[in-house]
Parts: structure tokens; C-alpha cells; sequence
């Protein structure tokens, strides 16, 4: 029984990594996003004293959180310039595709539910649902600070890295309006 929980527990991994691998090779910019969103999330999770079954479902969440960008033409990905509003309203879509991706698995669904709101804001002004402050799933919007982090400290075909300083004051800024404050504070305090 327990040789058994552990291979299926490692064919999982692989099959998850596997479909990262497949997005990777989709759009190069998610090569190692993916999995540093994922590190910053599970030490975000651990930081707020969360067992370590929900360290692992927010872990697994913040890995596949991109899943539904598959679905995005590479050309749009990897522009260099700004993107058309026809451009940003078809990568907008990335969160329902990931999500509608897992909804196949019951297993899935609170997975499922977190993807699709990662891009929400705290204040009501993100997408899809346009939900705020504690209508959006609570680690949605712990992927949210760590994606933003990650994405603004790395390399993007349309500018260079920010410094970790900048990213931490425009995470700062942006308390209450596009990311929950109190989970700010502890990601700044505890995780960086």
C-alpha cells in the first residue's frame, strides 16, 4: 500500500512536470517562471502556517497556474512590443483555459477554481470575475503576489528584469488596490 502511494504520488510529479515541460517549450519566458512562482508560493504557504497538505496543494497551484497560456499563439507570448487589445483580451483568457483544463478531474476542482482567479484584484478591477478583497480564493491571492514578483524580476521579451527593490515597492504600492495587503506584508516580511 504505501510503495504503491508512493509511485503514484511520483508518476503525478512527473506527469505535472511533464505538462510545464510542454509549456515551456510553447513559450520559453515560462521556463523556469513556473516553477520559481511555485517556491516563492510554498514558502508564502509556510510563512502563514498552513499544514503541509495545503503547502502542497498551493505549491501544485502555483506550478500549473500558467497551464491555460498552452492556448495563446507563441507570436503573442513572445512579443516584444505592447500587445493589441484584441492581443491582451486573448492572454486574459489563460486562467479560464487552465481551469476549464482540470475541471475534468473532481479532484481538481479547488485547483481548478484558484487558476482561474489568480489574475483577480483585490479591489475588484482583475479578471475574470472581477471579485475583491475575500470573495477571491484566499491562495489565488497568495499566486497572485508571487506571481507578480516573479514576473516583474525576470526577464520579459518586452523589457529587463526589475531589481528585487523595485518589484518590493511596487508590490508595496499596490497593497489594497491590486494585491491583499496583509499577504504583501507577510511575503515581503517572511518569504523574500
Amino acid at each position: 500500500e504505501e510503495a504503491y502511494e508512493y509511485i503514484k504520488n511520483e508518476l503525478v510529479n512527473e506527469i505535472i512536470y511533464a505538462m510545464i515541460g510542454l509549456l515551456e517549450l510553447h513559450n520559453e519566458y515560462t521556463r523556469s517562471h513556473s516553477e520559481n512562482v511555485a517556491k516563492l508560493a510554498k514558502k508564502l504557504a509556510k510563512a502563514m502556517d498552513f499544514t503541509r497538505e495545503i503547502e502542497t496543494v498551493v505549491y501544485y497551484t502555483a506550478l500549473i497556474h500558467d497551464i491555460g497560456k498552452i492556448k495563446i499563439p507563441t507570436g503573442c507570448l513572445d512579443k516584444p512590443t505592447s500587445l493589441t487589445d484584441d492581443e491582451y483580451d486573448l492572454v486574459k483568457k489563460h486562467p479560464e483555459w487552465g481551469a476549464q483544463a482540470l475541471k475534468h478531474s473532481g479532484n481538481l476542482d479547488d485547483i481548478s477554481m484558484y487558476i482561474f482567479h489568480h489574475h483577480e484584484h483585490y479591489d475588484g478591477n482583475g479578471y475574470p470575475d472581477k471579485l475583491s478583497k475575500d470573495e477571491i480564493p484566499l491562495i489565488s491571492r497568495m499566486i497572485s503576489v508571487c506571481d507578480a514578483y516573479d514576473a516583474m524580476t525576470s526577464n520579459r521579451p518586452y523589457r529587463n528584469a526589475y531589481t528585487k527593490e523595485y518589484a518590493m515597492e511596487e508590490l508595496i504600492l499596490c497593497k489594497g488596490t491590486q494585491f491583499d495587503p496583509n499577504i504583501v506584508d507577510i511575503f515581503i516580511d517572511k518569504v523574500l
